[in-house]
C-alpha cells in the first residue's frame, strides 16, 4: 500500500486537508511570535521614501498600487529603520485586507504630514473599522475580535506594529476613518 494516494472522496482526504490547514496556521503563528520578539531591537535608521516602501508592501501582498488602485501612498522622506517600516506597513495593510468591508471595494491610503514635533503617518482603510472600546485592546499581543466574516490572524500584527513604532520613539493610535474603516496614526519624534 506504500505510495498509494488517498482518493479525494475518501474521509482521510478531508482529515489531511484539516491537518494541513492547521499546520499552516501554527507555522504562521510561530512566525508572528518570532517577529514580535525581534521587533524593536536594533534600529538601523536611514533616509527612506514612504512611497517606495509602500510600493514594496503592495507587491509583497499582491495588491494593485497607485492612484485609483487598492493601495496608494503619498511620498515623504523618513529617518527610520527601512525593514521595520516595511513590516509595520505590511501589518497595517494586511489588517485592512483581512477586515475589509463586504459592502465596498477595499481602498487603503498611506499619507504623512510633518511639523516641528516630527512626522505623522496615516494608514487609512475603508474596512469594517474597530469599535472605540476595542481600539486600545487590539494593540495588545494575541488579542483578536473574532467578528463574523473576519479573516484569520494570530492577534500579533497590531502588537508588532505598536512595538515597531515605540522602538522608534513614537506612538500608534487607532481611530475611525471618516466614512467607515480604521485609520492608524503613527506619530514619530522629530529627527535629532
Amino acid at each position: 500500500m506504500a505510495g498509494d494516494e488517498v482518493d479525494g472522496d475518501h474521509p482521510a482526504a478531508e482529515y489531511l486537508q484539516i491537518i494541513g490547514a492547521s499546520g499552516h496556521r501554527m507555522l504562521a503563528m510561530l512566525e508572528d511570535v518570532l517577529t514580535y520578539s525581534r521587533m524593536g531591537g536594533s534600529i538601523q535608521r536611514q533616509r527612506v521614501s514612504l512611497h517606495a516602501v509602500a510600493a514594496e508592501v503592495a507587491k509583497d501582498l499582491g495588491l494593485s498600487f497607485g492612484p485609483g488602485a487598492v493601495l496608494d501612498s503619498d511620498d515623504m522622506t523618513l529617518h527610520v529603520d527601512r525593514g521595520q517600516l516595511r513590516t509595520l506597513l505590511q501589518n497595517l495593510v494586511a489588517n485592512a485586507v483581512n477586515y475589509r468591508s463586504p459592502d465596498r471595494d477595499l481602498k487603503v491610503r498611506i499619507s504623512g504630514i510633518a511639523n516641528y514635533q516630527g512626522p505623522t503617518l496615516l494608514v487609512e482603510d475603508n474596512g469594517k473599522g474597530i469599535a472605540p472600546q476595542d481600539r486600545q485592546r487590539v494593540l495588545e499581543p494575541l488579542v483578536r475580535l473574532h467578528r463574523k466574516g473576519d479573516g484569520h490572524g494570530s492577534g500579533l500584527g497590531l502588537a508588532i506594529s505598536r512595538r515597531i513604532v515605540e522602538a522608534h520613539g513614537g506612538e500608534l493610535a487607532l481611530k475611525e476613518t471618516p466614512g467607515g474603516g480604521t485609520t492608524a496614526a503613527i506619530s514619530l519624534p522629530a529627527e535629532q
